[in-house]
């Protein structure tokens, strides 16, 4: 019993290993497709999306202080200020006009 269950154990381990170049080239496929930018989304980005992401980075940094003891007893107040400070933030500042 015991052998069996350290073949089956090794067995999975190199089909796990055997896999990963496939997982790696379907991952960077899918993110090689690079969307058209025109001059209709660079218009809805600046007049909507970047003030609604100000807004949301607002609001979540708000909701952020107010809601800071609870994360803080759970041990999980960089996940929570992740979530509702720097992504916000990096959807607003940091990516290119016209992509989102």
């Amino acid at each position: 019993m015991r052998s069996i269950l350290k073949k089956s154990t090794v067995f999975l381990v190199v089909i796990m290993f055997l896999l990963i170049p496939f997982r790696a080239a379907a991952t960077e496929s899918a993110y090689a497709h690079k969307e058209e930018i025109n001059a209709g989304k660079i218009i809805v980005d600046f007049l909507l999306m970047r003030p609604g992401g100000l807004v949301g980075t607002v609001a979540g940094a708000a909701f952020f202080i107010i809601s800071l003891p609870v994360p803080f007893m759970g041990g999980n107040v960089k996940y929570v200020a992740k979530e509702l400070v720097k992504d916000p933030a990096e959807f607003t500042f940091t990516r290119s006009l016209g992509s989102f």
